[in-house]
Parts: C-alpha cells; structure tokens; sequence
C-alpha cells in the first residue's frame, strides 16, 4: 500500500506538480521502510520455523493461516530424522504434509525434528502441545538397537549409555544418532542387540564418571 500511494504522488509531481516534494518523500520513505519491514518478517518466518515454510511464499502462507483459523489445518512438529523419510502419517489416521526441518530441536527429546501440516477432520480433533504417534515411510529399511529412556543420560551436550564390558565395569557409549521412540530410543548403530547396558544404575555410573573428571582436573 505505501509502495502504490508513493508511485501515485510521483506521477502526480511529475503530472502537474499537485504533489509537494515533502510529499512524495515522506512516502517514499515510508515505502523503503515497509519493504524492510517485509523482508525482516519473511526472514523470521524462517528463523523460528524453518525453511519449508518460508518457501510456500506469501500466497501459500496466507492461505495456510486461514486454513488454521478455520479449523481445516494445523502446523505441528514431527521429531524423526529427515534423511530417507519419503512421507509421514498420523496412527490414528490421516496424513502430514512435510515441509522440511524445523528451526529450532526440541529442548526435551534434543532432537532436530521435521515441520509438517495435518489437514482435515484430524487437524481439528489435535490440541496445542498435545503429542501424538507419527509412522514415517521410507525407501528402505535400518536396523536398530532399542534402548529405554532409563538408560541414556546426558552429558557434555551428548547423549551416552553405559555398555557392561565384564562384571562390575562399564564403559560409556555415545548415542547422539539415535532417534526418539516410543518409551526409549533406536540407536542405528554403535551397539548391537547382544549389548547389555545399564538402566536403573545409569545414574549411579554418571556420578561417578562426574566425580573422575572433577578430580582430575583439581589434581
């Protein structure tokens, strides 16, 4: 709109002078400072979502934001990895439209996650902040080790669990690539399904661990 009226009051300056001078600047720079404005707030469309939904333009997201008003679309947030996901699915029912990477990972799960939209009769029975079950489809498939959220504890940004070498000794595993999943985690590769690992004394193996590196570093 400020871009359109500073056009007119140029034409009109330059028709027949009918437009002062301090006019036609003061819209002009009215103009440049909505276009800043613009391109800012398409910038953070991108820096607090991700780029999926910066890429649907002007047009797809305004249409997106009236599908979400009126109940016919949600945006939601699906943690699994996006390497080899050809489409995802809600397990109750209906499909989710993925857009690509989320922004920002999941200070609970730690985890990059994927942003999607559910549209339909689905869209209106999701509460904000409720967490559903999402089954992703791929090309192939990946084993995996499963390993139940007792066991991983966190550490220097990380993400460890503790394999039993011989009685009485363990030895801390790295599993920053596995994935979330229901009740635990399903780590591709790393351990294998022969590994026994602490669970109830995970936190017991971490304190000491903490308590090692604390010593040395006074010594």
């Amino acid at each position: 709109a400020s871009s359109a009226e500073a056009a007119r009051l140029a034409a009109l300056a330059a028709a027949d002078q009918s437009a002062s001078r301090q006019a036609l600047e003061a819209a002009r720079a009215q103009a440049v400072g909505d276009a800043s404005k613009l391109r800012f707030a398409e910038q953070r469309v991108a820096l607090e979502f991700g780029p999926g939904l910066a890429a649907m333009g002007d047009g797809g997201r305004r249409t997106l934001l009236a599908q979400i008003a009126a109940g016919q679309a949600l945006l939601v947030r699906v943690d699994i990895a996006a390497e080899g996901i050809g489409g995802a699915r809600l397990a109750s029912g209906g499909s989710v439209q993925l857009l690509g990477r989320a922004a920002q990972a999941d200070p609970r799960l730690q985890s990059a996650g994927m942003l999607g939209i559910v549209r339909g009769a689905e869209a209106r029975q999701l509460n904000t902040g409720r967490v559903v079950d999402v089954i992703a489809t791929t090309g192939g498939t990946t084993a995996a080790v499963f390993v139940p959220t007792e066991a991983v504890v966190r550490w220097h940004g990380g993400q460890w669990v503790y394999r039993a070498k011989s009685d009485g000794v363990f030895e801390r595993v790295s599993i920053d690539n596995g994935q979330p999943a229901a009740g635990g985690w399903l780590v591709p590769s790393g351990l294998a399904a022969t590994d026994r690992v602490a669970v109830h004394g995970a936190g017991t193996l971490l304190a000491l661990d903490r308590a090692g590196e604390l010593s040395q570093g006074g010594g």
